[in-house]
């Protein structure tokens, strides 16, 4: 018995030692040996004051969580990624994010050929062992932000400025105007398309020939990388709902709410796993339940409650909203 009792302490002492070496292993990767370099390609500015400045916030705050060196790279054109891929490749990076579409290709070709470094692809539509595909459900918040303008509308006419007519953006518009006819049915939304994302000078002037078509439009909605229609809506005394980011210092009188992104949350669950090996490849859509999709805090002429506005809606898929 007290054999048995002596090889049961050593199994117990061994598994306890296996558990503290692992553990040890993990905190040696992101605090022992520095930081872990991690690249971001992004087709616009980090303070572009949308989509591209919520993905660097969600980096930065992960940074501080995890002991990450960011390698930003800006502005970037499609023909330029595979290059600064290499350098970053090169310079240590062992954690690739873009946070454009347009780099999905050049992604997928170092992803291949660089099986032991992990790949973050936003808005992708591949996915592979070290490589993930990731986007949020922000039809859900559109919904809400819909309801918002239709109870704030007084003329019943309200526009929606976008990029142009792919399914993610038809898929917004048709969120947007449904939380608007929930609550005012006899409303219209009006959309104009500028074809690009984040020219600001174009985008505002499709807003103006928006508001020059339809005068009565009292509230526009935005699905666009710029907040251009923010602008030419203070210049007109209208209110406006923002887009990817909250937008309530830069804009007070114009700004009602807006559907924003905490890519926070998502970068440091997902880079974790990458730094704890436990990174699965696969395609993620997020919705409001995850805290990714939200909506900024309301800003209303009259008194209406965002929670209950929570409680109380369905989403457009059938499903609560929190």
């Amino acid at each position: 018995m007290e054999r048995i009792a002596v090889i049961a302490s050593m199994i117990l002492l061994l598994a306890i030692g296996g558990i503290f070496a692992i553990n040890g292993q993990r905190e040696e990767r992101t605090d022992q040996n520095g930081p872990v370099r991690v690249g971001m390609l992004m087709i616009g500015s980090r303070e572009d004051s949308s989509w591209n400045e919520s993905h660097w916030e969600g980096i930065q705050a992960a940074a501080q969580k995890l002991n990450l060196s960011i390698d930003c790279r800006e502005n970037l054109s499609a023909e330029e990624c595979s290059q600064v891929l290499d350098d970053m490749v090169n310079s240590g990076c062992s954690i690739i994010i873009s946070t454009s579409i347009d780099f999905q290709d050049a992604i997928v070709q170092a992803a291949a050929r660089h099986p032991s470094i992990y790949f973050f692809q936003a808005t992708g539509t591949q996915d592979g062992p070290n490589l993930i595909s990731y986007m949020g459900r922000m039809y859900q918040m559109r919904y809400l932000a819909g309801i918002v303008a239709g109870k704030q509308s007084h003329s019943g006419e309200i526009g929606y400025v976008t990029t142009e007519a792919i399914p993610e953006v038809i898929r917004g518009i048709d969120a947007f105007a449904l939380g608007v006819r929930k609550v005012n049915p006899a409303a219209r939304v009006y959309v104009q398309y500028t074809e690009t994302w984040s020219d600001d000078e174009v985008a505002q002037q499709k807003t103006e020939e928006l508001l020059a078509e339809h005068p009565a439009i009292d509230i526009i909605g935005m699905h666009i990388d710029t907040y251009g229609p923010l602008q030419v809506a203070e210049r007109h005394g209208i209110h406006a709902i923002g887009c990817n980011v909250d937008e309530r210092e830069r804009y007070a009188s114009a700004f009602l709410t807006a559907p924003i992104w905490n890519w926070s949350i998502f970068y440091q669950e997902y880079v974790r796993e990458a730094l704890n090996n436990k990174f699965e490849g696969g395609s993620y859509l997020v919705g409001a339940d995850s805290g990714i999709v939200a909506l900024a805090p309301l800003r209303f002429r009259h008194e209406v409650s965002l929670d209950g506005l929570l409680r109380s809606e369905q989403r457009p898929d059938g499903g609560r909203c929190v």
